[in-house]
């Protein structure tokens, strides 16, 4: 859903490395060691939290989760394209210069590659979409629609007589679409949950996106 979002706005699509396949943070247990850290930002961290707390393991514990959560190691970790040695961004002999997450055997390019519902497939769609209507998902003016709604975000993409809407449902419980969607004639391009053409007016799923062409030039 959060890529669908990102990639019907308004311009330049970055993607960092990882991104598109789901790489997660580091593991938030201990298997991840202090001496697994490479953020200079972390390392000197650690080093006032040891000086002005000497001997202090409750301050360093502390610390030490707090790195886990929000150190930018957490983006830095080495690409993991399949599941051998070091998610193969090095071969067996070679060490990468920060340890690899240990979730790089089930998340990788390999075994998402062709996969229709991975992640990596999904990403490879919704840029194709972005490409094929750049006019409007690029360049098109942005509109909110149902601002007073706290679960589903909606807004159009306008390009001239051209419009696009996109739903996202923020939430883990089924919601229903915009009434004022109801008058619209609209072409589903793309679901994050596969739902199909006669089922493009149904309740939204959790966390789900939707993507549609408007074939008419009514109002929202």
């Amino acid at each position: 859903m959060l890529a669908l979002f990102v990639a019907t706005l308004s311009g330049t699509l970055i993607l960092y490395q990882g991104q598109e396949i789901g790489m997660t943070n580091v593991p938030q247990d201990s298997s991840w060691t202090l001496g697994d850290f490479k953020d200079v930002a972390v390392l000197r961290y650690f080093r006032e939290i040891a000086e002005q707390y000497p001997n202090n393991a409750d301050m360093m514990e502390k610390a030490y989760r707090a790195a886990l959560a929000r150190g930018r190691d957490n983006s830095r970790t080495p690409m993991q394209w399949n599941s051998n040695a070091h998610g193969g961004f090095t071969d067996n002999e070679a060490q990468p210069w920060i340890r690899p997450n240990p979730n790089y055997s089930d998340i990788n390019v390999a075994a998402q590659l062709g996969k229709e519902h991975s992640v990596l497939e999904f990403w490879k769609r919704i840029i194709a979409l972005r490409k094929e209507y750049r006019e409007l998902f690029i360049y098109g003016m942005f509109r909110v629609i149902d601002w007073g709604n706290e679960s589903v975000f909606a807004f159009l993409k306008e390009a001239g007589s051209c419009a696009a809407l996109v739903l996202l449902n923020f939430s883990d419980c089924l919601s229903p679409v915009p009434k004022e969607i109801s008058n619209i004639s609209l072409q589903l391009l793309l679901s994050t949950a596969g739902v199909q053409v006669d089922e493009r007016y149904s309740l939204l799923k959790p966390w789900e996106g939707r993507v549609f062409l408007r074939l008419s030039s009514d109002n929202a």
